[in-house]
Formats: structure tokens, sequence, C-alpha cells
């Protein structure tokens, strides 16, 4: 077995050992609000990364996950799971801020190692707590804080975007665990080396030059 396969299937048994963990800790925090009810699709939903469109290399930014337009369902979101991914060592996720502004008393967050630098992947888990109560509208969740690799000499774009494999999904969730219905929108950032930035200036003075002396020489000729 290759390298690539050992880190594929490290990966694939640690996502869903997190999976199976979060699954019942979001569960034991949800079912104080569980009742039956038929499941509601949503209309417009979306979860987001937000990031710079540009960086340039060995640079850090800042990178938001958010939960946009989420609907009355249940009373709104109770519980969300994210699971996102970028190229390895393009760049590195050093920390991650959760927002508990929303629910003040709430159960985790639930996975104690989210980030894999290795594999460039993020997970993280949220549940509400009792007497903290569902949300709707709109909401940041993480701000992920990357470092841009110093070793990039042409420009590169980088998506940051969902990851399934493992049979794990970002989620969000109402207070019955039901699915609340949405898209993902990924985030794509560009990393311009700084020289290319640099080489735009005197690029541009070279041709205006260029242009002053073409046009002076076709007025000579007439």
């Amino acid at each position: 077995m290759t390298t690539n396969n050992l880190q594929g299937e490290k990966l694939k048994y640690s996502l869903k050992w997190k999976g199976a963990t979060v699954a019942v800790l979001l569960l034991a925090a949800l079912l104080t609000y569980a009742h039956f009810t038929n499941n509601v699709r949503c209309q417009g939903c979306t979860v987001e990364v937000q990031a710079p469109a540009e960086v340039q290399p060995n640079t850090a930014f800042n990178a938001s996950i958010i939960a946009n337009d989420i609907p009355n369902q249940e009373g709104g979101m109770a519980g969300w799971e994210v699971l996102v991914s970028w190229t390895p060592g393009l760049i590195n996720c050093t920390t991650q801020q959760l927002n508990y502004a929303y629910w003040p008393t709430h159960l985790g967050p639930l996975v104690t190692t989210p980030i894999d630098n290795d594999m460039g992947t993020y997970h993280q888990a949220l549940g509400l707590q009792a007497p903290s109560l569902p949300v709707t509208g709109t909401y940041w969740l993480v701000n992920l804080t990357f470092l841009s690799s110093s070793q990039v000499s042409t420009q590169i774009n980088i998506t940051i975007g969902p990851y399934t494999t493992g049979g794990l999904i970002y989620c969000l969730v109402d207070k019955s665990q039901n699915d609340i219905q949405h898209g993902f929108i990924s985030s794509q950032t560009v990393i311009v080396p700084e020289f290319l930035e640099t080489l735009l200036l005197p690029l541009f003075m070279i041709l205006s030059v260029i242009s002053v002396m073409v046009a002076t020489k076709t007025r000579k000729h007439k």
C-alpha cells in the first residue's frame, strides 16, 4: 500500500470516528428539544466560506464560514457541523475562532483537534443547550486564520470548500436533528507572488516609453 493510500485510509478512519462521536453528542444536546415534525425544505439557505480574493505568499489571512438565511424550521438552527478542505502545503490553518454569541449555553466545540494541515481539512461542530434557543437569519459560525506558503513562485488558485470523504458531510440541523436544506459556496483565493506585482509598474513604464517612441517615429515619417 502506498503512502498516499495509507494517508487516505488514516483520514477516512479518523473522520468516521469523529463523525460518529459528533453525531452522538449533537443528538444528546438536542434531545430536550426533540419532537416529530415534517421536514421543511430551505429556500435560499447557504453555508458560505468568505476569504480574500488575493493574498501574497507567507501572508496571514482570514476565512469566515457563514450560515446565510437560516429558515424557521422547527424554530431554526440548533446545531451545525462543518468539514472543509484545501490543497495541503499551499496554505496552513493556524487558529479557529467560534461564534458563541447566538447560543450563550452550548455543547462544544465537539472536535478537539479540528485542524489537520497534513490532510488539508478542518472539522468542527457545535450544538445548543437549554436555555439557548434555535436561531434564524444569518450568522458567522467560525473564523479561520490561514498562512499562505512562502514557497509559491507562480500565481496559484486556492479553493476552500466542502469535504465529504468518509461518509461525513457539512450540515445544519434543527432541534429534531432534521437537516436544514442548504447549498454551499466555496471561497476562491489567488496567491500572487510579490515579484509579479512589483514587475507590473516597470513593465507599464517600459510599454509607455515604447508607445511614445513609436508615436514620435510615426509623426516624423508623415
